[in-house]
């Protein structure tokens, strides 16, 4: 399912980081985004952090070099 999975820190803001996760196709990620063990997975996570104020973004690649 999951391809490669990647975390990186801001260079101009060392608060901010950013995960990126690879998957096969968009099907696949919604598949995975909608299970009941994802869902946990970000619950358990955002109650660690509970004062961290965070975002996610679903981005397609559509060109590659």
């Amino acid at each position: 399912m999951l391809i490669k999975a990647g975390v990186f820190w801001s260079r101009s803001d060392p608060s901010v980081h950013y995960a990126m996760y690879e998957f096969k196709d968009m099907a696949t990620l919604r598949n995975c985004l909608d299970s009941p063990g994802f869902k946990m997975l970000v619950a358990d996570f955002d109650g660690a952090w509970p004062r961290v104020t965070r975002s996610r973004d679903l981005i397609e690649i559509v060109q590659e070099a």
